[in-house]
């Protein structure tokens, strides 16, 4: 139960982790119930941040780095449209 309980430790935050361990919990649903409070509690109070998607960051970035300049490949990815106009026969 204790080796559940370290690998259950091992795998949390640093800030949660710290606290889990020092209050030594006997079995795993209180390092679990622990865990689970302080997680609230640091949500809550603004500890953790929400991490920013990987692909939007980088998606602003482009945009940033692309504004002002002109776009000069818009003639090669609009293509020509070309109508051929025959007269009634009637």
């Amino acid at each position: 139960e204790s080796q559940r309980v370290n690998r259950y430790i091992w795998g949390l935050a640093p800030e949660i982790k710290a606290h889990v361990t020092s209050s030594q919990p006997a079995t795993i649903q209180g390092a679990v119930s622990m865990a689970n409070r302080l997680t609230t509690n640091g949500i809550k109070d603004g500890i953790f941040k929400k991490k920013e998607n990987v692909r939007n960051k980088k998606r602003s970035n482009d945009q940033n780095r692309n504004r002002g300049r002109d776009d000069r490949n818009k003639r090669q990815r609009t293509g020509n449209n070309f109508a051929m106009n025959t007269p009634d026969q009637g």
